[in-house]
């Protein structure tokens, strides 16, 4: 899959996996799957209650919190960051590009710094 970021071993970040990416993550040793997408964006293949039932079939944990851009706010980094910490890891996070996946995990990954 094109356009991964992998900030440490516990956690990758990239763009919307197509249907065949999804289903190479637990060979890939990921054990969970965050979505960050809302329902009935754009490109989407599957939606995120589709895509959860896939990744649950084959054994993974599978997390949907559904971001807007324009809808982020403290609550719900707050709400998502405890979430986050009972996931198994690896995980596997993802939106459309990567960049409402990165941006949340970098604002977990700076509040577990200070």
């Amino acid at each position: 899959m094109p356009n991964r970021m992998k900030f440490n071993d516990q956690l990758t970040v990239g763009p919307q996996p197509s249907e065949d990416e999804l289903i190479s993550l637990p060979s890939e040793g990921f054990q969970s799957v965050i979505n960050f997408r809302t329902d009935g964006e754009d490109e989407q293949p599957l939606s995120p209650t589709v895509e959860g039932e896939k990744i649950e079939g084959m054994g993974l944990n599978y997390l949907h919190v559904p971001v807007a851009m324009d809808a982020m706010d403290e609550s719900k980094v707050d709400q998502f960051r405890e979430q986050y910490e009972s996931l198994p890891k690896p995980v596997f996070a993802h939106c459309k590009s990567g960049k409402r996946a990165g941006a949340m995990m970098m604002m977990h990954t700076a509040s577990n710094a200070s």
